[in-house]
């Protein structure tokens, strides 16, 4: 690991802890101004609002620029070959180990409060008249989900740690709660004539999502490792954005459980890029000509008979003239 790998890292948590800091205060700013009367309708041509809309098209594009110019080393033959590229190797890593059990434990702190407020809605819904309120099915598959989310992180994680192939596309089980959390959010917010409130929910949750997916998707066919620093990037931005709306406390817990996946890979893969493994290439077996001379086995052959005894001819002749005489 050389300067530069150490500082590509560091640009990419730097700049994203940044645009952060930035969204968090923009969005701050927006609640506080850009909305009026009872039902906080937005104000049209509010500065805080553009100022937010220019800092997310910055965001998009900076860390765009990243993924394009961050430096990646070609790989082996024999890994090349196979396809596969990992690149949160991170055996004995006790760092990556206490990141990926920080956001497991986050994951399942937001399980049991799901839960809760899907039972209460659906409690209600029972009792309730109108059938068309929420009746909280999504917000109880979210919680289940949370659950299911944690068992994937904590396996991946450990997976990693202790330097196994097997397991650290589990990661995908937290991107099935990132679906389950979409349709949530979408059907509680769709209603709500004010886009504003729940459009930075959205796209960070669409966001996480997608990063789990990217990054199960390292050890199992042809990663992506560009749009996943991309993704993890835009992920800790709009987390963060979102989550200084006063959300709930399980969205919260959830929200920091993705900014901290993220922070993972901001810390791994660039690094990891571009220094590739240096395994060694399977010894091909090579035929070696003595040895199958020696292991082939050769025919038998017939033993040497004796040679038979052939009389002259002119001694045969003799014999046979004393014979007729």
């Amino acid at each position: 690991m050389n300067r530069q790998d150490t500082a590509s890292r560091w640009g990419w948590l730097v700049c994203s802890a940044v645009l952060a800091g930035g969204a968090v205060w923009l969005r701050r700013w927006q609640i506080d101004t850009a909305f009026e009367g009872d039902l906080n309708l937005p104000v049209a041509g509010a500065p805080a609002t553009i100022c937010l809309l220019c800092l997310m098209a910055i965001a998009a594009a900076l860390l765009g620029i990243l993924a394009m110019v961050q430096r990646e080393a070609p790989l082996p033959r024999h890994l090349h070959r196979q396809g596969r590229r990992d690149l949160t190797q991170a055996t004995g890593s006790g760092l990556h180990l206490a990141l990926t059990l920080v956001a497991a434990a986050l994951l399942l702190a937001a399980a049991p409060m799901l839960l809760q407020e899907g039972a209460g809605l659906w409690q209600a819904f029972r009792l309730s008249a109108d059938k068309t309120g929420n009746n909280g099915i999504l917000v109880i598959l979210t919680g289940l989900s949370s659950v299911l989310a944690f068992v994937g992180v904590l396996v991946a994680g450990v997976a990693v740690f202790r330097g196994k192939q097997g397991g650290r596309s589990a990661m995908v089980m937290a991107a099935v709660n990132g679906c389950a959390w979409m349709m949530e959010s979408y059907r509680g917010h769709a209603a709500n004539p004010v886009q504003w409130d729940y459009v930075p929910l959205l796209l960070a949750v669409v966001l996480g999502m997608l990063l789990y997916l990217e990054w199960a998707a390292l050890s199992v066919g042809k990663p992506r490792p560009r749009l996943l620093l991309w993704l993890a990037g835009m992920t800790i931005v709009f987390s963060a954005m979102a989550a200084a709306a006063h959300t709930t406390l399980s969205g919260n817990l959830m929200l920091a459980a993705q900014s901290v996946c993220a922070v993972a890979v901001l810390w791994y893969v660039p690094v990891n890029l571009a220094n590739p493994p240096q395994q060694e290439e399977p010894e091909e077996l090579e035929e070696q000509p003595e040895e199958l001379e020696e292991h082939t086995e050769q025919p038998e052959q017939p033993a040497a008979q004796e040679p038979v005894e052939e009389m002259e001819p002119e001694a045969d002749l003799q014999a046979t003239k004393r014979w007729e005489r």
